[in-house]
């Protein structure tokens, strides 16, 4: 029954599956997926392998679909051996199927089981050695550590974040270690352990020899010994850091380790607390190696995210952030069961001794019962308002044609964010979308091998020899820009905004000549090609749909200080108020440049109208806002009693010498 049971989540996570590109690294292993690329490092092999496995041998679907079948797969799996683990530690086994089934339903860890990425696979390949260690840790089969070998050479071969596993995976084995040398340890049996664990880190051949056929996505060209080593060690990253803008900062790295205990509430609600709390007290009594082992892991999990430094502060990192909890959460599913099994007995025991009727015992018990299944179908009904709308979200699809259908015909495109680079890249690379443009992937341009290979494709381009992305980017721009040059991110030269990206001008005087131009493409663009994703609460908790949504809308308010900057003021106003209205309603700055555009137009009983909708207290209290207000009365409200008050803050603070509107 229960294996039926797990086929029964298997197809309702199916049904749920992502049928095109996602955002973050999503996109990039479903580009690996269907041109045999190396990933970004550490290279994720082993799941390069399943991709390009699976979406050579499902017939139906899209790429994302197939791929997402590992992702859906992998979560199963790590919830049956959940349970199974549960059980061993003497958890009623309902109790564990509940623990279990929980666990699918936590919002990150549901997401990403719908969508292509790693971290499902890093669950299972964690339970799963988890599992072995503790039944090694009763049991002292050399099978067992032959299997636990080869899983921790898959693990070296996937994702490098197992190493934190390792100290409690350790811990569970240590008591084993003696009788096993004493009784075990012969030649033949080191060498199948050692065996086993090459085995698993053999993977790791997939990414040379896919180097070797230059494929569209290769980050250090892994087929050179060099390459290798750096794509393994994540130099280009930092060998111990999560990712490239991490740097330290006391104060945030504090945050980041409290902020879990802020996602874990959002996510368990405050009755899953209460449990895993009371169960970490339980667990210490009933099972103290499990308990050592947990607080360990997750010990390590928590200083890991002091660590990295994830600045907590956009969408995008926050999503980064997120994908770090999907592991901390499994081992959480620990203390919560025993958390569930201990109020159980508790409440059993008050029944015995307090209640006598026994009527009352039976609804006391089955009350406990549908109190828990309400919480589960509760979590699972909200998360499910999210998760259903997951199989045909194209958003990001429509964002990597937009980006691409930006760039006109023989242009050069530099993408270089995570959801512009991949998005675009799967469609270009994989779906032959676009063709005509000069792709390039501006961050690793620095290699020299890369270099080579943007030679053989585009040998009308000139790129500088040697290289440095420090110094040269600006020259390589200079001596291509008569093919047109187009950035997601504007560098140093002469800019201006071009729909959702930004176009390079050799000098000033033809950036003024290509006004008019230039307004009537992003006229064009705005009102023809692009439709902004609209996003109702569901959909805002799908992270780095927040990412591409505020690329949009940033993009969007270039465009209305294009349209101020060459004289349409009108057209500028309406920009600025079609955001207000539907995406940043809330938003003081946007607004303040609102009425400091209708000021400018003379506008006093529109502007007056907007100024009405902020709180004035809340300008009082940051200097930098007060310039707008000021600009405000001197034009419209001239004898305002609070003009004199706003000059004599504004006298004392530095931090007010422009409105908004000249920073516009």
């Amino acid at each position: 029954m229960i294996l039926i049971y797990y086929l029964l989540l298997f197809i309702f996570l199916l049904l749920n599956q992502s049928q095109y590109i996602f955002g973050g690294d999503s996109s990039e292993f479903s580009l690996v997926a269907r041109t045999f690329s190396v990933a970004h490092p550490p290279g994720y092999p082993l799941y390069s392998i399943l991709t390009r496995l699976i979406n050579y041998v499902v017939p139906f679907y899209s790429t994302p679909w197939r791929v997402s079948l590992i992702s859906s797969f992998s979560t199963i799996l790590t919830s049956y051996i959940l349970y199974k683990l549960l059980s061993r530690l003497g958890i009623p086994k309902v109790v564990s199927l509940f623990s279990a089934t929980l666990f699918i339903f936590l919002f990150p860890i549901w997401q990403y089981a719908e969508i292509p990425e790693v971290f499902a696979l890093h669950n299972l390949l964690a339970i799963a050695i988890t599992f072995l260690s503790y039944r090694y840790s009763k049991k002292n089969h050399v099978f067992y550590l032959c299997l636990m070998a080869f899983l921790m050479g898959l693990s070296v071969s996937h994702h490098h974040i197992f190493v934190l596993f390792v100290p409690g995976w350790l811990y569970l084995l240590r008591l084993k270690w003696q009788p096993f040398l004493r009784k075990h340890v012969t030649r033949s049996v080191l060498f199948f352990i050692i065996i086993s664990f090459a085995l698993g880190v053999s993977f790791y051949v997939y990414s040379i020899i896919a180097s070797g056929y230059k494929p569209p996505l290769d980050w250090e060209n892994a087929k050179t010994f060099d390459g290798f080593i750096r794509l393994i060690t994540r130099s280009s990253y930092g060998v111990f850091k999560a990712y490239d803008a991490s740097s330290g900062n006391i104060t945030n790295q504090i945050f980041d380790s409290l902020s879990f205990f802020i996602f874990a509430l959002h996510d368990f609600r405050i009755i899953g607390l209460f449990f895993a709390s009371i169960g970490v007290f339980s667990l210490k009594k009933k099972n103290k190696q499990m308990f050592t082992f947990f607080l360990i892991t997750m010990l390590i999990h928590l200083f890991f995210l002091f660590y990295t430094n994830f600045s907590l502060s956009g969408s995008f990192t926050i999503a980064m952030y997120e994908r770090f909890l999907i592991p901390i959460y499994l081992l959480f599913m620990i203390p919560f069961a025993f958390g569930i099994t201990y109020s159980y007995e508790v409440l059993t025991l008050f029944s015995r001794k307090w209640v006598k009727n026994n009527s009352l015992k039976k609804i006391l018990m089955y009350g406990y019962t549908l109190f828990l299944s309400a919480y589960l179908i509760i979590i699972a009904f909200q998360n499910y308002q999210v998760i259903k709308k997951i199989p045909k979200l194209d958003y990001f699809a429509t964002y990597a044609k937009n980006l691409l259908d930006t760039v006109p015909k023989g242009a050069i495109l530099f993408v270089g964010a995570d959801n512009s680079y991949f998005t675009t890249a799967y469609y270009h690379f994989a779906e032959g979308y676009r063709k005509d443009v000069k792709f390039i992937f501006i961050n690793i341009l620095d290699k020299k091998y890369y270099r080579d290979q943007m030679r053989i494709k585009y040998p009308e381009l000139s790129i500088p020899e040697p290289y440095d992305k420090n110094k040269d980017l600006s020259d390589f721009v200079k001596s291509n820009a008569r093919f047109g040059v187009y950035l997601d991110n504007a560098r140093g030269g002469t800019w201006k905004p071009y729909g959702l990206l930004w176009k390079y001008y050799e000098t000033a005087v033809t950036s003024e000549n290509s006004n008019d131009e230039l307004v009537k493409v992003n006229v064009r663009l705005w009102n023809t090609v692009y439709k902004i994703p609209e996003m109702d609460a569901e959909l805002k908790k799908i992270l780095h749909l927040n990412v591409v949504q505020d690329h949009y809308i940033n993009s969007y308010f270039n465009y209305s200080k294009l349209l101020f900057a060459t004289g349409h003021i009108d057209q500028s106003a309406t920009v600025v108020k079609n955001i207000i209205s539907k995406y940043r309603k809330n938003d003081i700055k946007t607004k303040l440049i609102l009425v400091n555009l209708l000021v400018y137009q003379k506008k006093c009983i529109d502007a007056k109208f907007y100024l009405k909708s902020i709180e004035l207290s809340i300008l009082y209290q940051s200097a930098g806002l007060l310039p707008s207000l000021k600009e405000y009365y001197e034009k419209c409200e001239i004898n305002n009693p609070d003009l004199k008050n706003i000059d004599n803050i504004m006298d004392k603070s530095s931090d007010s010498s422009k409105t908004p509107l000249k920073e516009f």
